[in-house]
């Protein structure tokens, strides 16, 4: 469904199943998928992962991977999810963006963590807009980090009730 509401091919992997539905992570593309890879994350309670895509031909650029995850409510549990992240995303090469839902701001320790094991930069650290809950924004979980080869052309923070998160949307260029 969502393939044909966005008119892009589209991956998911699911996390959990619940009933005939399953949650987890997904990715919208453009260009050609060179390949996916689910990545299953160090869970207490919740079974949570990292979607990987390598594109080829997308943005001007040769070869692009792109993550999503969604971490997990306990802190401890996204010090290690963070921890495991970082590991893949050092494997997968440049340019590189991780995108998603963290559960914690921008000073909380696993995210500071993945961005020292990784060099990636956030893509709205400046602004630090909220993201969460949407209908009254306070919190800012939902991030767009990418590597130092990748410039930020535009960002912006989507006013959007389709989910209690707001979408953030960037634009990047290739430095």
């Amino acid at each position: 469904m969502l393939a044909d509401s966005l008119g892009r091919p589209f991956v998911f992997q699911n996390n959990l199943t619940i009933g005939l539905g399953g949650y987890g992570v997904g990715i919208a593309y453009r260009g050609e998928l060179r390949r996916s890879r689910e990545h299953h994350l160090p869970s207490k309670t919740e079974p949570r992962g990292a979607l990987e895509v390598q594109l080829r031909d997308v943005g001007g650029l040769p070869r692009l991977t792109v993550f999503c995850t969604h971490w997990g409510l306990d802190a401890e549990e996204r010090t290690h999810q963070a921890v495991a992240l970082a590991h893949s995303v050092r494997a997968a090469g440049h340019p590189v963006i991780v995108c998603g839902d963290f559960n914690e701001d921008a000073q909380g320790s696993a995210v500071k963590s993945l961005l020292e094991a990784t060099g990636l930069l956030d893509a709205d650290a400046a602004q630090n807009r909220p993201t969460f809950i949407s209908d009254s924004p306070t919190a800012r979980i939902d991030f767009v980090l990418h590597s130092a080869d990748l410039a930020v052309r535009h960002i912006e923070v989507v006013k959007s009730l389709a989910s209690d998160h707001l979408p953030v949307l960037v634009d990047f260029d290739p430095v």
